[in-house]
């Protein structure tokens, strides 16, 4: 009998979970904004440029395609 009762998927999910907000905190982006904008923005993204939306690559991309929108 394992140790514990809970799944290793499941700690794998709510710990991979917390290194993404938490990496949206090291680059000082609201974890809310980013996974809203995500959520809006991912059915129509590109495949080969899903990194962009990782939240490392988030600000850069969001702010490329303000950039863009105004021009």
């Amino acid at each position: 009998m394992s140790k514990s009762s809970v799944p290793s998927n499941y700690i794998k999910y709510v710990f991979g979970r917390m290194d993404t907000f938490a990496t949206c905190k090291l680059h000082d982006i609201n974890p809310y904004d980013w996974l809203t904008d995500v959520f809006h923005r991912i059915k129509d993204h590109p495949i080969n440029r899903i990194s962009e939306l990782l939240p490392q690559n988030w600000y850069r991309s969001t702010a490329k395609k303000n950039i863009e929108s105004v021009a």
